[in-house]
Order: C-alpha cells, then structure tokens, then sequence
C-alpha cells in the first residue's frame, strides 16, 4: 500500500543514518588506536644497555685480575656505551620520524572519513527536510487515491492505517477519543487553517458559474471547534473574484459558511447563492499549503467548476 511504501522510505532514512554514526565510530576507533601503539624506541637498545653493564658487572667480580688489566677494560667499556647510546639516539629519533609519519597518514585518512560522514549527514538531512517529508506524504495520497481510495470501501469512514487496518466512522476522528487500535484517529488533530489566512486559486475549468473568473481567493475568517463535536470545527470565510464575462466587469465578495473535517482533510462551504453552488476545499492530508477547491451542485454534489489554490504568505 501507498503507507508501506512511505514507512519503507522512512526505514532506510534510519538505517543511512546508522551507517554514518558507524562510520565516525569506526574512524575514531582508528585514531585512538594508532595513539595508543606508538612503538616504544627504547626497549631494544636498552636491553643491549643492559646486556653490557652486565659485562661490566661481570668484569668487576674477579678482583684483583680485573685490576690488572682495569684501564684497558673499562675504556673498552666506555667505548661500547658511547656507541651504544650513539645508536640508540639514531634509532629513536628515526622511531619516533616514523611514527610520525604514521600519525599523519592516520590523521588524513581521518579527516577524508570526517568529510564523508558530514556530506552524507547532509544529504541524510536533505532527504528528511519538511519539503521533501511533505512531497512524499502528497505522494501517498495520489497513490492511495490510484489504488482505490483508503479501502474502506465508503467515504464517511476513515482508515486506521498500520499493520493491522481498521476502519472507523468519521465522526469518531479527532473526538479526544481513540478508537482506532493503534489511536492513529486522534494523532493529527489541528486544524490547516486559521482565522486570516488567504488562499488565490487559479481556473483549471469552469462550467457553471455565472461569472466565469480566471482567478478567485478564499479568505478564512474564523475557524472554532466546538467541546461537543470537536471533529468538524465551524469555519467563516469569503470567496472573492474580479470578473470580465459578457461585457460585464466588476468585483464580488461571497460570504459563506462551513466546517472542516480532519478524517477527509478538507472543509465545505455552503452556497452562498441562489444558484445553490457550494466549494469544497481538499487537501492532500501533507501539504496545506495547497488544495484543490471544486465548486458544486448542492443537489447532485457533481463538480462543475475546479480551481488549484495556493496559501499566500
């Protein structure tokens, strides 16, 4: 369904979010560990160090033979520790180059690691961005709407959703009261619009109306939800249009009233003329910053007219 496949969206978005702490865990693991086996480069030559001191130990026992030959033996010695500590200088100062070295190829492969996770941290964020969550929500709804509709199989009942599918009345959405098992009726209960917003709507087509307007703008007066029936709350507003139909020119603002309903995402106005013409605003249930408004006929509820409007800010 449309809602496995959006959940689907959302599982990988986790998962690639995963892999990138994993990743700069992994390159921080990498550091501390060439920190901490920097080799020791003294260990080696020191136990040559010691090797001859024990020599030297060795040739002072004998006593009086090693007196003897003392001058001889001990500039030997001498001799052996200075070349002994020569070599052991050499070694660690190319030890320790070594090492250094090592550090710094650590350290850039470090920072090419710090690079990616950041560019994939990046584009992690570009894919949960409120524009692109709300073009996918629009897109569930085109899907669902392709599919059949919310399978329920009537429109005055709203879909649970989930794992496990449920349909309740829509008179039960947004009551303060859960009645799908997984409470998903009660999960998006505040109202779209508000008292001073402005929505200007373009003509895609018009069969009925007498005026005949290119453009039209619903202004949204009031909006109250009521204790008792929370789930539709009242709306006031005015449809106004400038119109050039049969020579005739001119501006008319109609008044109207309505309500707006969260299990269909979308209010109803009632017709505000003799013509006995009503409007309905629908939304996507993702972006309210748009909705397509279809006017009419109160007695047959046969669209006649459509119009695409969009929020002005």
């Amino acid at each position: 369904s449309a809602g496995e496949r959006i959940n689907a969206w959302y599982a990988s978005w986790s998962s690639d979010r995963m892999q990138l702490w994993a990743l700069c865990w992994a390159a921080s693991v990498v550091l501390a560990g060439a920190l901490a086996a920097a080799p020791s480069a003294v260990d080696p030559l020191a136990e040559q160090v010691d090797h001859h001191h024990a020599k030297v130990e060795h040739h002072d026992a004998p006593g009086e033979h090693h007196h003897e030959k003392g001058d001889h033996s001990h500039d030997k010695v001498g001799d052996r520790a200075h070349y002994v500590h020569h070599a052991e200088h050499h070694a660690h100062d190319k030890i320790t180059t070594d090492h250094k070295v090592e550090i710094s190829k650590i350290e850039e492969r470090l920072a090419k690691l710090v690079h990616r996770a950041l560019t994939i941290d990046e584009k992690l964020d570009d894919r949960h961005s409120p524009e692109r969550v709300k073009r996918a929500g629009s897109l569930e709804h085109h899907i669902e709407a392709a599919e059949g509709g919310n399978k329920c199989g009537r429109k005055d009942f709203f879909q649970c959703g989930g794992a496990d599918p449920q349909c309740v009345n829509n008179l039960l959405v947004c009551d303060h009261q859960k009645d799908c098992r997984n409470g998903h009726d009660e999960e998006h209960c505040d109202v779209p619009i508000h008292a001073g917003d402005h929505f200007v709507g373009d003509k895609v087509f018009d069969y009925c109306t007498k005026r005949k307007p290119e453009h039209m703008t619903v202004n949204i007066i009031s909006v109250n939800a009521e204790k008792f029936f929370p789930g539709f709350p009242k709306i006031r507003a005015s449809i106004e249009m400038n119109y050039d139909h049969h020579n005739e020119e001119g501006h008319v603002t109609l008044w109207s009233k309505g309500a707006y309903s969260f299990a269909r995402d979308r209010f109803v106005l009632a017709p505000p003329e003799a013509d006995r013409l009503g409007f309905v605003g629908q939304f996507d249930g993702s972006d309210f910053d748009t909705f397509i408004g279809t006017i009419r006929h109160e007695s047959t509820t046969a669209i006649c007219a459509k119009f695409i409007f969009h929020r002005q800010k």
